[in-house]
């Protein structure tokens, strides 16, 4: 049991969130818990992951989870395992709940050496109607800093691209490489800009160092 990188599971506590300043405690060794200094609340030590109260071994959940989320049918771990088909489906769900929020913790915390980040946007089709997804990716590290979805392939939608490229990027002067479409220019002035005060009529704009580069490539989709 390592209590430094825990913190309260507490919605109350005002010790929720920070880690490694101490608030926490080991409570038990024979059913691993950590106790809370400040409110004085425990909590087990799989709390808020995919094995918190699962009647099976942790080692059991460690190695399915992997087979399930790389594509192996739910059926081919009833007989290895005996396991039912409806106790995997529940893992994988139960496993999944946490990854929204991983995404906003590590990434969209503006550490991210960003440089130089490709955008693309694909569409699909959906009984009865069309939606268009648009990702972005940093070039050096071939890291996913976020996506948006709308069912119209406008400026809404590349806007909604371009907030958690900033909100993870450590500096605004970014090369952008697009795949043609006209809404990245106006996406991208709005997002990198934000207002300054000049004490004259109307509002200055202060210039973030972000370009827009035109990549013209024949195939649609991908990057």
């Amino acid at each position: 049991m390592a209590p430094r990188p825990q913190f309260c599971h507490n919605a109350a506590c005002p010790a929720r969130g920070p880690v490694g300043q101490g608030p926490i405690g080991g409570h038990s060794q024979a059913e691993p818990r950590y106790v809370c200094h400040p409110c004085g609340r425990t909590s087990a030590a799989t709390t808020g992951t995919a094995g918190y109260r699962l009647r099976r071994p942790a080692d059991l959940v460690t190695v399915a989870l992997p087979l399930l989320s790389h594509g192996c049918p739910p059926q081919a771990i009833v007989a290895p395992f005996g396991l039912d088909e409806r106790t995997g489906a529940a893992w994988l769900a139960r496993a999944g709940t946490p990854c929204p929020q991983v995404h906003p913790h590590l990434v969209q915390r503006g550490a991210v050496e960003v440089q130089h980040v490709q955008a693309d946007e694909r569409g699909g089709k959906l009984v009865g109607w069309r939606v268009w997804m648009a990702l972005a990716l940093a070039v050096p590290s071939r890291l996913w800093l976020g996506g948006a979805i709308s069912p119209q392939r406008d400026r809404g939608l590349i806007t909604g691209l371009g907030q958690p490229v900033r909100a993870g990027a450590r500096r605004l002067d970014l090369l952008v490489g697009v795949d043609g479409l006209a809404s990245y220019v106006t996406a991208c002035r709005r997002v990198c800009r934000s207002p300054e005060y000049t004490a004259r009529r109307g509002w200055g704009w202060r210039r973030a160092s972000c370009w827009a580069r035109w990549s013209s490539r024949t195939r649609s989709g991908g990057w």
